[in-house]
């Protein structure tokens, strides 16, 4: 999954595990790609995936 959360922190977009993780945790991925938009840089959105509670995890 920490290859998926760069990935997605790199691209701006949720991708592999990170997306199957965010769906089992009933987060939705549209919003959280709507939060990834949001951040002006990769360093932003590597601290939005990092500070994210996924429930259940």
């Amino acid at each position: 999954m920490i290859e998926s959360a760069n990935e997605t922190a790199k691209v701006g977009q949720v991708t592999g595990s990170l997306a199957d993780a965010l769906n089992w945790s009933g987060i939705s991925e549209d919003a959280f790609n709507e939060k990834l938009a949001a951040c002006s840089s990769e360093s932003e959105r590597n601290r939005l995936i990092s500070g994210y509670p996924l429930r259940g995890l």
